[in-house]
């Protein structure tokens, strides 16, 4: 996460954002800890079964 953060600051992006499902906790709690807000949530069923997608932001400005 740290290469992942680094790149996209030296290319300079100004956001990056990550999608996962709320039963994914040590994705979300990896996410946190880099700086990654919860900016949307969407009930779906892509994956087969009932899920919580979840889209994490992070402004890298």
């Amino acid at each position: 996460m740290r290469e992942f953060v680094s790149f996209m600051k030296e290319h300079g992006f100004q956001e990056a954002y990550l999608w996962t499902t709320a039963d994914q906790q040590a994705a979300i709690a990896l996410y946190r800890q880099f700086g990654f807000q919860l900016t949307e949530e969407v009930a779906s069923e892509e994956f087969g079964k009932p899920v919580m997608e979840q889209r994490y932001e992070l402004k890298l400005s």
